[in-house]
């Protein structure tokens, strides 16, 4: 309900009433999603001399409202911007030039070991599968996980011509919190390289189980995966010092 309302103030304050009219949803159920968005900010409620009061979308309300409609019209490229900012927050976390180094290593080291996870973890479903003599569903998982990560990180479309054609509300500025803005270039070359690097160790497991299957192989991908992932991110590390 929230997003409804959202949706409809995005073009100009309106009243209680008009809210009403517009979703056809009872009065109560209105005021109460009202409630919770002046509350958390996203909404604020403007009283009039003449009339009733109305609601105006914040700045907060307007980048949630951005975040709703992007991942309506483009999951797949939004579901990458947030990885991809949560990777750049926990790698390049803001802290002030006194900050110990060591922790920002153990930040990098820590990205690394959960970027290794969904490896380790189709590395013991595909394996699970070849010892019990399953080879197909091997095949399966590793041209899954390969697709899943092609697909992910491909480009996304445009948006619909309806929404890119409608005009973004001007806000009042608000001392309210507002989403994280889009990751630096730097990165992104990250994520992407480590993103490739994921990808190019699932084609060759898939590579040795159709045509030799075994689990050491299979296990040496993994170590010569998890070390090419490394690297990425030391030289990643070393170019951004140099900076």
């Amino acid at each position: 309900m929230e997003n409804t309302l959202l949706e409809h103030l995005r073009f100009a304050p309106l009243t209680r009433a008009e809210l009403v009219r517009r979703t056809r949803t009872s009065s109560q159920r209105v005021q109460v999603a009202l409630d919770t968005l002046v509350r958390e900010k996203f909404v604020v409620r403007r009283l009039q001399d003449d009339g009733p009061e109305d609601y105006e979308l914040t700045e907060a309300g307007a980048g949630r409202l951005d975040v709703i409609l992007d991942l309506t019209h483009e999951p797949l490229k939004t579901m990458g911007k947030v990885f991809a900012a949560t990777v750049a927050e926990t790698i390049r976390p803001r802290y002030s030039p006194t900050a110990d180094p060591r922790e920002v290593r153990r930040a990098g080291l820590g990205l690394i070991g959960w970027m290794l996870l969904p490896v380790l973890v189709v590395g013991l479903i595909v394996g699970g599968s070849i010892a019990s003599g399953h080879l197909s569903t091997a095949v399966l998982f590793v041209l899954v996980a390969a697709g899943a990560v092609a697909w992910k990180f491909r480009g996304s479309g445009r948006r619909s011509a309806a929404v890119a054609a409608q005009p973004r509300p001007q806000p009042r500025p608000e001392p309210a919190a507002t989403f994280a803005a889009s990751p630096e270039r730097t990165d992104r070359e990250l994520v992407v390289s480590l993103a490739k690097i994921f990808g190019v160790g699932l084609v060759f497991a898939g590579v040795i189980i159709a045509t030799n299957p075994s689990m050491v192989l299979l296990l040496v991908l993994l170590v010569v995966t998890g070390g090419n992932m490394f690297k990425a991110y030391r030289d990643w590390a070393k170019k951004g010092r140099s900076q």
